[in-house]
């Protein structure tokens, strides 16, 4: 299994929602009102100010010691969500939101954070109490840290009394709720000044050449971003199958059986790390909804082309993404129950609980909890890449193929290849069939084959993604070849739909006898999000030599095209070699047509 860390291991709270409907009412439970206090406190240290309350906000009204006071009605206990907020003042940082006292439990090393708490007090003069302290550190050293922009970002440091020659290392939160990014640091205050990292956490050497403040440059907020979704309890990835459809989910409670939630059947599967890299139905992308609210608050996901948008019944519910201590996040709707003699409240949970689909339900447990990673350039924890692992090889390379539909940048020293449809596709004279590299960003819905440096060798235990490949939210971007005028060819999936392999025109890429190359598959379905190779637009002499086709690289023949991938018949040492009309080699020809040397042969 990944190792479980997210972005930047401290990320800030982040909130998204999707439209929930909900079909079916909760059978009548005994309900009851629950009181809570949550205060924030200042630490002895001073430094800084904090605010707590139980809903996001911009513009928190900070102060020596804030509370947040009320109560709920709930089926049993109540859950409650709330949300801290704590501010440096001038020669402090902020270090970290400490639970119950200042040497309690760190909660969190972002300044702003958001926590749901189970409140189970029914005494209003006695109300469930939540206590967290904001512990702030005196910048004294030679290297000090702040933040460019606090409403876009928190700064830590990890030793504030560092001395000369001391390592120093400088950590930004940026607030990944709105898609903030962290684009570098600055030294000093002159905004003109180039950025001396894009690193985090990064660290440095105190001396008197790198003395000095170094400000956390963010990005400003994006309404689009990119995300993928891990379930901590399985490590299963959360995919989009299809348009969505929800059923009841049931459990048994005592002796009847309790509608308590939701499945997502062909809707929101769940697949296996090693399944989930590469395959794009994993990448969701956050967008603002258009009423104006921003995506921390309001929000669609979608996946592949298709937004994931449950419609149940009726009312609507937002979907809630809540930063836990540790890093994971409980995904839950809060829906409200209309009985005949009062309406309540009460959290539903989106869960892995091992079947296929993803649910939603009262219960709580680690099946509820979730890695959410925000894509980016230096993200590398949960990405989305190529996945080579048990791929195919030739001259230390490693080759993977790959559909979506959205463009994406390459990364990691990945290289794209596509077959176009033109005159220079394929030399008659050398049999060759030639792919040319395009360059990035790579256009969406482009069938390409992807070369790269690295196996992804043990996707499920490996901590950081290699071959990763970017998604870009810039929908128009273009190449030099259409769809169209690209041989290769690709599909996406929705709730099981296929594309059936026409086996005497389609190619997928493969490796028999240790050669790598396009075959036929016998397969009557292609896979869905790779590349697979149609001729039908190649002339008929052209078909002979992808049968049996390995890749060779460098120019093409007679021509100074490095950019070049060549795709080319066996070599002399193998003429004795003989093909099946499938461009199966075989061991032993028994009576029928093969192929020989490019030529139709018969054995009697």
């Amino acid at each position: 299994m990944m190792k479980k860390i997210v972005y930047s291991n401290r990320m800030k709270r982040w909130l998204s929602t999707v439209v929930l409907s909900v079909m079916a009412v909760l059978p009548a439970l005994a309900t009851s009102r629950y009181y809570y206090n949550a205060t924030a406190h200042v630490g002895s240290t001073g430094g800084g100010k904090v605010y707590v309350g139980t809903s996001s906000t911009t513009n928190p009204n900070y102060q020596e010691t804030s509370t947040a006071s009320g109560s709920q009605r709930s089926i049993g206990e109540a859950n409650v969500t709330f949300y801290y907020y704590a501010k440096a003042e001038e020669n402090y940082v902020f270090d970290h939101w400490a639970k119950d006292s200042e040497s309690g439990t760190n909660a969190s090393s972002a300044a702003s954070f958001n926590v749901s708490e189970s409140v189970n007090s029914e005494s209003s003069s006695n109300p469930t109490k939540f206590n967290y302290y904001a512990i702030f550190k005196e910048l004294t050293g030679w290297i000090k840290v702040a933040s460019d922009n606090p409403t876009k970002g928190s700064v830590n440091i990890d030793n504030a009394d560092n001395v000369e020659n001391d390592v120093v290392t400088l950590t930004a939160y940026p607030d990944v709720a709105n898609g903030i990014v962290l684009l570098g640091w600055r030294k000093g205050t002159d905004t003109s000044t180039n950025l001396v990292s894009k690193e985090n956490p990064f660290t440095l050497t105190a001396t008197s050449e790198t003395a000095g403040t170094y400000y956390a440059v963010f990005s400003d907020p994006q309404n689009s971003i990119y995300c993928r979704i891990q379930n901590k309890k399985t490590g299963r990835f959360l995919s989009l199958y299809g348009n969505t459809k929800a059923t009841a989910h049931k459990r048994t409670e005592g002796d009847r059986t309790v509608q308590d939630g939701f499945t997502f059947t062909n809707s929101l599967k769940l697949i296996d790390a090693a399944d989930a890299q590469g395959n794009p139905s994993t990448v969701f992308l956050r967008t603002s909804t258009p009423n104006g609210q921003n995506v921390a608050n309001y929000a669609n996901l979608t996946a592949q082309g298709v937004s994931f948008t449950p419609n149940l019944v009726s009312n609507s519910y937002p979907l809630t993404f809540e930063r836990n201590a540790d890093g994971t996040y409980h995904i839950y709707t809060s829906i409200t129950i209309t009985q005949s003699f009062q309406s309540l409240t009460t959290s539903t949970f989106l869960c892995d609980d091992g079947s296929d689909w993803a649910v939603i339900k009262t219960e709580t447990a680690d099946e509820s909890e979730w890695y959410v990673y925000l894509l980016n350039e230096s993200q590398t924890e949960g990405a989305f890449g190529a996945n080579t692992k048990a791929k195919f090889t030739k001259d230390g390379k490693y080759y993977t193929s790959m559909y979506t539909d959205f463009p994406y940048q390459l990364l990691d020293g990945v290289k794209a290849y596509i077959l176009p449809i033109d005159e220079n596709s394929y030399d008659e004279e050398k049999n060759t069939v030639i792919f040319t590299e395009i360059q990035s960003p790579i256009p969406a819905k482009t069938a390409v084959i992807l070369e790269c440096d690295d196996v992804q060798s043990e996707a499920v235990t490996d901590s950081e993604v290699k071959n990763r490949l970017l998604p870009l939210t810039d929908k128009d971007i273009t190449g030099t070849y259409s769809e169209a005028e690209n041989l290769l060819k690709g599909y996406v999936t929705l709730n099981g739909s296929t594309k059936v392999n026409d086996k005497e025109k389609m190619y997928v890429l493969s490796s028999k006898n240790d050669q790598l190359g396009f075959y036929h598959s016998n397969k009557d379905n292609l896979t869905p999000y790779k590349a697979y190779l149609d001729l039908s637009a190649l002339p008929e002499e052209a078909h002979e030599a992808t049968k049996r086709a390995t890749f060779t690289f460098g120019a093409k023949a007679d021509e100074d095209t490095p950019t070049a991938i060549n795709l080319i018949q066996q070599t002399a040492d193998d003429d004795d070699a003989i093909y099946d009309l499938q461009g199966r080699r075989v061991q032993h020809a028994v009576k029928g047509i093969y192929i020989k040397n490019g030529k139709k042969i018969f054995v009697k």
